[in-house]
């Protein structure tokens, strides 16, 4: 599991504008702002939409950090990159996605964002999401077909991150959307493991009960699912 578990620092893309393109500052401007005509007026004008250095942030990160799902559409329609990479890894999506960015989610994700994507710890936008605890835009991925069961490196599912930061809403989504409570990673823990982790504020102590028994629960009703009808089970015994 990436050491990033349960603390998961977002950190802010943001740039300053550079030499030669005059435009490129203004335009992260009105992006922190959430200027939607200003920002369409600099783009029409010849903004630059790449990054300034290899592995520098784009626009599009920015939007997405900055949650606006407006601004995503705008920088999209014109043609920003969806798959670009920070140096870190991480594209426009993983920032949408720990930022609980659900709309963002979606406009970067049918722009041609990779929901499976890896960043640089071999995380995909959802583990982003679970380990951040944004309930919201952990949902949209799902919906948008995001894989509930993705591992990473270590073989920790997005379940483990979510168990892990004690967040029952995104254990039980998770869940529902076919994640494996008894999946193991490398170390042969499972999701429930994690939930039982000691350390941390009592307050994350709580969470992470809250969010085993959510599992527990989920587990008892799967192996009662399992279970034959009760008249397929015999019929008892009658009485003298």
């Amino acid at each position: 599991m990436a050491e990033s578990i349960g603390q998961n620092p977002i950190g802010s893309p943001r740039e300053g504008g550079p030499p030669g393109d005059p435009l490129r500052g203004p335009l992260l401007e009105a992006i922190r702002d959430c200027d939607l005509s200003a920002a369409r007026a600099l783009l029409e004008k010849g903004a630059s939409l790449g990054p300034l250095l290899g592995g520098a942030p784009t626009p599009l990160h920015e939007a997405a950090f900055q949650g606006g799902s407006g601004l995503c559409a705008l920088l999209l329609e014109f043609g920003a990159d969806p798959g670009a990479r920070m140096a870190n890894g991480k594209t426009p999506l993983h920032y949408a996605a720990e930022c609980g960015a659900a709309e963002a989610c979606g406009e970067i994700a049918r722009g041609g964002g990779g929901l499976s994507a890896l960043d640089g710890q071999g995380l995909a936008p959802l583990h982003r999401a679970a380990a951040s605890g944004a309930e919201g835009s952990l949902a949209a991925l799902l919906a948008l077909g995001a894989d509930a069961g993705q591992p990473d490196p270590d073989g920790a599912t997005p379940l483990h991150y979510a168990a892990y930061r004690g967040n029952p809403e995104c254990c039980l989504a998770l869940m529902a959307a076919g994640a494996d409570p008894l999946a193991a990673d490398a170390r042969g823990k499972t999701a429930l493991d994690m939930a039982a982790a000691p350390g941390g504020p009592p307050s994350a102590q709580e969470r992470r009960a809250l969010a085993a028994r959510g599992i527990l629960a989920h587990i008892e009703g799967l192996a009662l699912s399992s279970l034959p009808p009760a008249a397929s089970r015999g019929n008892p015994p009658r009485s003298l």
